[in-house]
């Protein structure tokens, strides 16, 4: 399932909200690590299908947060941008769900480079499961194995989630690291 913005009619009192029909919410922030700012963030909400078990969201982050982290670019230097895509492995049944698999991969645009890649994954529930992993290259693949759990109340906080971040800069200029943290959460599964 690819990333995807729809916008609809509103939903007459006989058919659910958008916050009661099954989906995750996406959401991405690059924070200058010298200052501690927010230059960047989108959040998307994304529909599951129910015939599919994983949710895929993926997001590219344009050059402009970058080059607010110093001062100018001078010539026809044209630096990249970076994307990250994210996948959650799922399986759900009546009021069961089991987060499998979390996968995806960082594409950094020309002259970018990156440090101190890290994913973590969260089962949800009041008693969540935790994995934290470290990547050393662009791309990762991670099996939690953990075992069937009782669905959580909608939440960002209590729903199964997932996070890939990382720290990014144009290479070769005095401009501050960013880090990019990249959630995927998985509500009303």
């Amino acid at each position: 399932m690819l990333l995807s913005v729809t916008l609809g009619t509103p939903a007459s009192a006989a058919s659910p909200t958008a916050t009661e029909l099954p989906h995750a919410v996406s959401t991405v922030t690059v924070t200058d690590e010298s200052t501690g700012t927010v230059i960047f963030q989108k959040s998307t909400t994304i529909e599951l299908d129910p015939e599919e078990n994983a949710v895929t969201a993926a997001v590219e982050i344009p050059s402009a947060p970058l080059l607010s982290s110093f001062a100018s670019v001078s010539g026809s230097q044209n630096p990249g941008s970076l994307g990250s895509t994210l996948t959650i492995h799922y399986s759900a049944k009546k009021d069961q769900i089991r987060t499998e698999r979390v996968t995806g991969s960082w594409s950094p645009g020309r002259g970018i480079i990156l440090k101190n890649r890290s994913v973590q994954a969260y089962s949800g529930g009041q008693y969540t499961k935790t994995m934290k992993k470290s990547p050393r290259s662009n791309s990762y693949d991670y099996s939690t194995g953990w075992g069937w759990g009782i669905k959580p109340p909608s939440s960002p906080y209590l729903s199964p989630r997932a996070l890939a971040q990382t720290q990014y800069k144009l290479s070769g200029t005095g401009g501050a690291w960013l880090t990019l943290s990249h959630w995927v959460d998985l509500q009303n599964v």
